[in-house]
């Protein structure tokens, strides 16, 4: 059975649902999912307490669902790019520095879900990153302007360059 609330408790905890939904629903309809569910999560009750939850929190909750069939990357980390290859088998996440110290490309296989390994260089941001045309090459420029070139399926580094200056970027 729920304890007994407080009025002030109890209204302010309704005033607070309120204002969440409001929220959710502007995230909603931004498109960020993750804050909508962020704040309908809030609302969920702890054992002991009253369910304040009505239809726009249910209908609401349904549509932050989403479509996706896999969570890939659920690192704290920042993802700071993102190329699939051109037979959708991996894709590969350039990512701020890692825990020791440098940059790293991570690839995936999208069938399996599961992270295949992570590919390291020197300096503080691989942007952009992408394969070529064949899937056979990934490449990734990092912060310094060196360019990375990476051969599949064994993805050993083939090839670091200095980018030109003076031409085109």
């Amino acid at each position: 059975m729920a304890s007994p609330l407080s009025a002030p408790t109890r209204r302010q905890r309704r005033l607070a649902y309120a204002a969440d939904i409001n929220l959710a629903q502007q995230a909603r309809a931004s498109d960020n999912l993750g804050r909508a569910r962020q704040l309908l999560g809030r609302h969920c009750p702890r054992p002991g307490e009253s369910d304040l939850r009505g239809w726009e929190w249910r209908y609401l909750w349904q549509e932050c669902r989403g479509d996706g069939t896999a969570t890939l990357c659920t690192r704290s980390n920042t993802i700071d790019t993102l190329a699939v290859s051109p037979d959708g088998g991996w894709h590969s996440i350039g990512r701020r520095r890692e825990a020791n110290g440098r940059e790293a490309v991570k690839l995936w296989d999208l069938t399996s879900g599961q992270e295949l390994l992570t590919l390291e260089g020197e300096g503080s941001l691989f942007h952009p990153i992408c394969f070529s045309p064949d899937g056979n090459l990934l490449g990734a420029l990092n912060s310094s302007g060196t360019l990375h070139l990476w051969r599949a399926p064994s993805w050993a580094e083939i090839e670091a360059a200095e980018k030109q200056t003076g031409g085109p970027p």
